[in-house]
């Protein structure tokens, strides 16, 4: 093999190498940086209730509000839409 090619392939490889090696922090960072730049989660269970069955009552917040949730086995169904003064937050912190 010519010497100059053996210098061609070492650096093809070296750009190649930096290129997938930038690409891999970048995107590394980009995933990482994502949840810190939302902040807040969108949707929180605030409290969970099982009833007898298969069914259960749940109390989310999602985008400032408080929908309390029922589920069966074969539905959810929005049974309310309460303030935050009747859900009182602040004596029961979420669960996560």
């Amino acid at each position: 093999m010519e010497p100059s090619l053996i210098l061609r392939l070492v650096a093809a490889f070296t750009v190649i190498g930096a290129v997938l090696f930038t690409f891999r922090i970048v995107a590394g960072y980009a995933r990482s940086a994502a949840p810190r730049a939302r902040g807040r989660r969108a949707l929180r269970v605030i409290e969970s209730l099982a009833l007898p069955g298969a069914a259960s009552v749940h109390l989310l917040e999602a985008g400032g509000r408080y929908l309390l949730i029922g589920r069966s086995a074969a539905s959810l169904v929005l049974l309310a839409e309460l303030s935050g003064e009747s859900v009182g937050t602040d004596a029961h912190p979420a669960r996560r």
